[in-house]
């Protein structure tokens, strides 16, 4: 592993000599993060309710009509 960050180092020019012990030494990052800044964000909610009164109980019945078209024909 030090081999590979000594390589990896060296091909971007992050080498430099330590002028008190005359060693080598190498920028290696060892952390890093990400931020951003600029998002892009849509919420949506929607709801809906009707009231329907059926007195005589017949609205729901699929004698002669679906339900959603009962219901549609009470609603015009």
């Amino acid at each position: 592993m030090i081999a590979n960050a000594k390589e990896w180092a060296t091909s971007r020019n992050l080498v430099r000599r330590n002028e008190v012990h005359k060693a080598e030494e190498f920028k290696i990052p060892t952390s890093s993060s990400f931020a951003f800044t600029e998002t892009n964000r849509k919420t949506e909610e929607k709801s809906g309710s009707f009231e329907v009164e059926d007195p005589d109980g017949t609205l729901l019945t699929s004698d002669a009509l679906s339900a959603e078209a009962a219901i549609m024909r009470l609603v015009r």
